[in-house]
């Protein structure tokens, strides 16, 4: 029987990959590979429809249809996205922004309304809320000689 060994590639995934040459040609600084993704992604969104609407190709379309997408890619490849990849960024502000308004109960709640607070402490976490709740439950249970 053939042992098999396994390996966890985890790790290589996880770092960030980088080019140093193209074939003989040796770059300055390294590429970062997520840097290549993001240009051509920007491109097909970008470039290609202004390189349509542009077609007698001239200096101008082309600087806007290249230096956009290249300039976006690199600003977007840069770890300056909050210790996250832009990606995660994005998604994050995304459903930060839509997210509804939630108040301790968890529920979500018109922004208009008009809220009246009858006890003396107020909760704003959920954790803390059941807690709350617990005690206030236990004391009037021993008011009322429940057990």
């Amino acid at each position: 029987m053939k042992v098999v060994k396994v390996m966890n590639m985890t790790s290589l995934f996880s770092r960030e990959m980088l080019i140093y040459s193209f074939f003989d040609l040796r770059l300055k600084s390294p590429l970062r590979v997520i840097a290549i993704f993001y240009f051509l992604v920007l491109f097909f969104i970008i470039g290609l429809p202004v390189l349509y609407l542009t077609w007698p190709m001239n200096v101008y379309s082309m600087m806007f249809a290249i230096g956009v997408p290249f300039s976006g890619a690199i600003l977007m490849s840069k770890p300056i996205w909050n210790g996250k990849s832009f990606y995660s960024f994005f998604k994050t502000q995304v459903r930060y922004f839509t997210r509804p308004n939630i108040l301790y109960d968890w529920r979500p709640y018109p922004k208009n309304n008009i809220y009246k607070i009858d006890t003396t402490i107020t909760v704003s976490r959920h954790d803390d809320f059941k807690e709350l709740y617990q005690m206030v439950k236990q004391e009037g249970d021993k008011k009322h000689g429940k057990k």
